[in-house]
């Protein structure tokens, strides 16, 4: 019985031992066939070729360029984005050399009470500022503030418009709206004695960066952050002392030659700051000019453009409007 019990053993391992054996076959004849689907008849190795380039298609056209930022006023830059379209190159708007130095002050959401301090203060200067009013500040005429801008005017102070009441972003607006609110300015400011305004800032630097708003865009390159200081003073974190020598310190420190400082005359800590930075400025040889004037946009078509300084600018292609 145990003979009988062996040989059955020793038959079952014969049988598994043969199977491994022919399983190691089947394995060695199929590396056998994909190894020689991989070379040619010579023996060299077979490797699948790209697809060769085809020279006919359309090359990748890159987005226009739309920013515009120079070492010096004598550095041309080439507009790429409209080619023989641009009314204005824009460094033909540069009027002046790096050994001159001028800066733009510019005030926003005025007129004020305090308005009429920046007035006074460059009164029989050759200084000017430029500032961006809201329009409903100006409806009624014999009001301190359209006082203040009708003195700003016979002073020689250059007037943009801002907003018609400062609770809408252009982005709000239509296209008809945003006319409106101009045109109804323009009708104040006619009774004060001035002329319809040439530029504009959106509130907040807000805006549609496709749409042509028909006036040159002034935004900034210094902006001190004048509304954070005010309310540091107002909620008595600081002295009002304290705030305006922040203010004063931050403009003297970031403003260079081509400068455009972005100020509020709605508050006074940034009034009596200008003052001071005035005085420092002007002792180190600064003049102080209105936007147009250091832009060179007076009598130019600069509409499409929006200028953050002298020496940077983001124009729209006009296509787009």
């Amino acid at each position: 019985m145990n003979g009988f019990l062996h040989q059955k053993k020793g038959h079952k391992h014969g049988c598994f031992y043969k199977n491994r054996v022919f399983l190691a076959l089947i394995l060695l004849i199929t590396n056998a066939l994909l190894l020689s689907s991989c070379y040619s008849g010579t023996g060299q190795p077979v490797f699948t070729q790209p697809s060769p380039l085809k020279t006919e298609e359309t090359p990748l056209v890159h987005p226009p360029v739309t920013e515009y930022v120079t070492s010096s006023p004598d550095t041309t830059v080439v507009n790429t984005a409209t080619p023989n379209t641009t009314p204005f190159p824009f460094w033909e708007f540069k009027q002046f050399t790096p050994e001159e130095k001028m800066i733009c002050i510019t005030f926003d959401d005025g007129p004020s009470i305090y308005t009429k301090r920046i007035i006074e203060k460059l009164k029989d200067t050759d200084s000017k500022v430029t500032f961006f009013v809201l329009g409903n500040r100006l409806e009624v005429s014999s009001s301190t503030w359209s006082l203040a801008t009708k003195s700003a005017i016979e002073n020689g102070h250059e007037i943009g418009f801002h907003s018609y009441t400062h609770k809408e972003n252009y982005t709000d607006l239509s296209d008809a709206e945003l006319s409106d609110h101009i045109n109804k300015t323009n009708e104040h400011l006619s009774k004060l004695g001035g002329e319809p305004v040439t530029l504009i800032r959106p509130v907040g630097g807000f805006r549609d960066k496709t749409k042509n708003y028909g006036y040159p865009c002034i935004l900034w390159n210094v902006d001190v952050e004048d509304w954070r200081v005010n309310s540091s003073i107002k909620n008595g974190s600081m002295t009002y002392d304290e705030g305006v020598k922040i203010l004063a310190d931050m403009i003297v420190k970031q403003a260079s030659s081509g400068s455009i400082v972005l100020l509020h005359d709605i508050y006074e800590c940034s009034v009596d700051a200008f003052c001071l930075v005035y005085d420092k400025l002007s002792a180190e040889g600064y003049k102080f000019v209105t936007v147009s004037e250091m832009l060179g946009i007076e009598g130019k078509d600069a509409s499409g453009y929006a200028f953050y300084s002298t020496y940077t600018a983001y124009y729209l292609d006009k296509r787009c409007s």
